[in-house]
């Protein structure tokens, strides 16, 4: 981990250096989700990734390469991993370069980030939907790493969504506040959903979503709260290696050696003090 911190240092030192000018003519080879860079674009290497993206957007990704490898790093120490192939980064300016990016069936129309986890790629988008909102383009980089750091760690296996979503989200600490108040809001008018509900697939409706996003955040941060940093690594590994009906809640307990329902007992401390026991500001990075 040293050694991988150390050489990102060096690389991110001579990002300027490293930015590659304009591709011109046809389409290059391996960048840009299979389909080649395209005509124009730029890219940008690091030691674990190589960013591809309109020159329009260079600024916004010189800022989210800064910082790349350091969170990258904390990443790898989350999940119990020392290293991590290359992962290719294709930043789009709006969700409609995204879609166009992607390859095969068309992502959901509100998606500002997606993981091609067996690609090894991430797609972002500088903008939300409506074109004109940007996007905290940092943490949905961020969450779309984990997923591909979590699908490493976890030998290629998928995970029950809750986790694999609740890990990303916790880990970027991406909208925060917000998805804390969705949670207050759903404790109390007693919406929070049964988390072996949300194994294979989250809610269709925005509010579901939203609620599911935020009540998976919570529980695997409470999980790390209760039992330290390395009771990660003992899920994931758990999780990963059986998959039953109730979509890791069995091993959640075997893992953590209790008997009780931990998404329950949250979802009580939630319920009995909803706002003094979320806080906003903290993300699992806090307890490294």
């Amino acid at each position: 981990m040293k050694g991988m911190k150390a050489r990102g240092s060096i690389i991110i030192a001579a990002l300027v250096l490293a930015a590659a000018p304009p591709a011109s003519g046809a389409e290059g080879e391996g960048a840009g989700s299979g389909k080649g860079v395209p005509p124009g674009w730029s890219t940008l290497t690091t030691v674990h990734f190589e960013f591809v993206y309109h020159p329009g957007a260079s600024a916004h990704v010189e800022q989210i390469a800064i910082g790349a490898e350091e969170d990258l790093a904390r990443v790898l120490d989350v999940v119990g991993l020392d290293d991590i192939a290359p992962i290719e980064v294709v930043v789009c300016r709006n969700t409609k370069e995204l879609a166009g990016m992607k390859p095969g069936q068309a992502p959901p129309s509100w998606a500002t980030g997606m993981a091609l986890r067996d690609r090894r790629m991430v797609l972002l988008s500088l903008t939300a939907p409506d074109g004109a909102t940007p996007t905290a383009a940092r943490g949905i980089f961020l969450h779309e790493v984990v997923h591909v750091a979590t699908w490493d760690a976890a030998g290629g296996r998928d995970l029950p969504v809750w986790f694999n979503e609740g890990l990303a989200v916790w880990v970027s600490g991406e909208n925060a506040f917000e998805r804390r108040k969705v949670l207050v809001s759903a404790s109390l008018t007693n919406d929070l959903l049964p988390l072996e509900s949300l194994s294979r697939h989250y809610p269709g409706d925005g509010r579901g979503v939203n609620v599911a996003y935020a009540q998976s955040a919570d529980v695997v941060g409470f999980i790390e709260s209760e039992f330290g940093p390395g009771i990660v690594r003992k899920v994931l590994g758990r999780v990963g290696q059986s998959f039953g009906e109730e979509g890791g809640v069995q091993d959640l307990r075997h893992v953590t050696g209790k008997t009780e329902d931990l998404a329950r007992k949250r979802i009580q401390i939630v319920f009995q003090d909803p706002y003094s026991s979320l806080n906003p500001a903290f993300t699992i990075f806090q307890s490294l």
